[in-house]
């Protein structure tokens, strides 16, 4: 592949991962200062999956924006 190509790679990698990690962050606190009360009944289901793979997207971002840092490095 084109070296250009891989840097462009690389680049939209760690944009992407470092995208999730902001919003993943902004999600984890925004959903501890949610009062239970203040939450109607048809996005509770959502709110709870949210609550429970937030830490594991927020990984998974953090791991994606620090390899495309590292790719980027390498190319």
């Amino acid at each position: 592949m084109d070296p250009v190509t891989l840097r462009t790679l690389a680049e939209t990698a760690a944009g992407l991962g470092a995208l999730i990690v902001v919003g993943m962050a902004a999600n984890i606190l925004a959903l501890r200062a949610l009062p239970d009360g203040d939450v109607p009944e048809c996005v509770r289901a959502r709110i709870q999956w949210w609550s429970a793979n937030a830490a594991t997207v927020l990984c998974v971002g953090a791991a994606l924006a620090l390899s495309g840092l590292a790719w980027m490095v390498v190319v």
